[in-house]
Formats: C-alpha cells, structure tokens, sequence
C-alpha cells in the first residue's frame, strides 16, 4: 500500500491526525485526494489567506457567488493546503518518501468559504475508486454537527472580524448545517471501504484510536503511540474538545440543530 488518503468533515481534527500520522510514519505529505498519481506540485498555490479579508467578509451576511481574489471557488476539490494550516515539512524527517499520507476534506473549498451545495459534498465513491487505483487506503472522519458549526464559526470569525460570533454561528447553521450533515450521512451510509472514526475517539480515546488506524493500514509507528493529543507538542491548532459548541450556541440554536439533525449530535 502506498498511503492513506484521510477524507474529513472540515474543522474535524483534520490537521491533528494528518500531521501526527505522516510524523509517526515518516511519510510525505499532501493536501488534495485529487493529486493522487500526480507528481509533487510546487509550493506556490492559490493561498486562500491572501484573499482580501472585504471578500470573505462578503460571505457572511449576504449571499454571494462571485468572488475575486486568488482564492479558488471551483466545485474541484483542491490540491494544495493553505500556508495558515500547513506545518513545516521539514520538521519531520521523510523516511519513506515513496509512501504517502494524503488529505483532503469531502466537500470542496465553496463549501467551506463559498455558498454550500450539494454539488460540493465528495461522494466516497469518486475517492475510493481513485485510491484503490493508486493502492491507497481511505479513512473517514466526522466530528459532533454541533462543533463542527462551532468550530467553522471560530475560524470564520477570525477571517471576518467585522462581525460577531453570534452572526458567525448562526451563518454556519443556515449555510452549512444542510450540507454537512448531508455529507456525514453520505459517508456514514455509502463508505464501507475503511475506518470511519470521529474526533471524539481521537480526543477521549487516542491510543486505542490511533493503534486501531496503523494496525488496520499497516502504518508503521516511529515511535511509541501518544496516549493523549495533549502529548503532541507539535500540534499548534486550537484544542477544542467535544461538546465545546455549549459555551457559544443559544439556547436557540441548540435545540434547532439537536431537532434537525439528532442523529449527527453525537460521534
């Protein structure tokens, strides 16, 4: 096998378990399912945080379709991570570098930044047969819909300075909930081809979680397996643990979700 393709809901642990994973390993790393078979693409890419912050800003609190900028919006899926989320490579040694660890989030940039549609969810098919093709394992991971919205919230705000929270919350509820929880079903129902893990486990249960992952892929560890994510000094993202969305949804807001989406109110 020559990697793992790790497809996620975004702000999942996606960054967490991709960075640790091609760390333990020694693998190389890619962001973009859709580079499988590909040679390496050079570093210089479409930089979503160089897109000015009026545009994004447009996003939230009216709807929009066009947006200029650097930032792509096409329904592909992208093949390259962002400069805020990317981690030096060269903190890690590549030891395998025929070996990869690839990942990607299941719906494609205009659904995180852009307007949601179902257009944009990735059907674990189209990813599957890629990676079979190119001799890769594929792994899905999901977190609780409600700190999915929450967490998206967090990082869009940083993004949107000009508007609160609040706004920010209740954005991703009406725009994103929908697809998001169409997308987690999908994967949840369609997805039979691997481990479908949540972040949950990652939190509460690291090393039973990671240990199942190498031993069901054939990973091989460089090191002893970290028993808590607090224990990987190298991770530099915000440590948001389940059930975190209570300290910021309203009353409001939380029974909407838990009454439109009960079965995605839990991992």
């Amino acid at each position: 096998m020559n990697g793992l393709v790790i497809m996620t809901v975004p702000k999942s642990g996606t960054m967490f378990l991709s960075h640790y994973l091609r760390e333990l390993t020694g693998y190389n790393y890619r962001f973009g399912y859709a580079a499988l078979g590909n040679k390496p693409l050079p570093r210089q890419i479409a930089n979503l945080y160089d897109t000015p912050k009026d545009k994004i800003r447009a996003r939230i609190g009216r709807k929009i379709t066009v947006v200029g900028g650097p930032m792509r919006l096409d329904p592909e899926p992208h093949t390259q991570m962002p400069r805020s989320q990317h981690m030096s490579p060269h903190k890690w040694e590549i030891i395998h570098k025929d070996k990869w660890i690839v990942v990607d989030h299941a719906v494609s940039i205009n659904g995180i930044f852009g307007n949601p549609s179902h257009a944009s969810i990735v059907h674990p098919s189209v990813v599957v047969n890629k990676a079979t093709k190119e001799d890769f394992g594929v792994l899905f991971l999901y977190r609780d819909l409600r700190d999915t919205l929450n967490s998206l919230a967090h990082f869009l705000r940083q993004r949107v300075k000009k508007n609160g929270l609040q706004k920010t919350i209740q954005f991703t509820i009406d725009n994103h909930a929908p697809i998001f929880a169409e997308l987690i079903r999908m994967w949840k129902s369609d997805f039979r081809d691997g481990l479908t893990i949540t972040y949950k486990s990652l939190h509460e249960n690291t090393f039973q979680t990671l240990s199942k992952i190498c031993h069901t892929y054939g990973l091989p560890c460089r090191s002893k397996i970290i028993s808590s994510m607090d224990e990987y000094k190298s991770w530099t993202y915000r440590k948001g643990g389940s059930g975190d969305w209570q300290n910021n949804f309203t009353k409001v807001q939380g029974e909407y979700i838990l009454n439109e989406y009960p079965d995605l109110c839990s991992d």
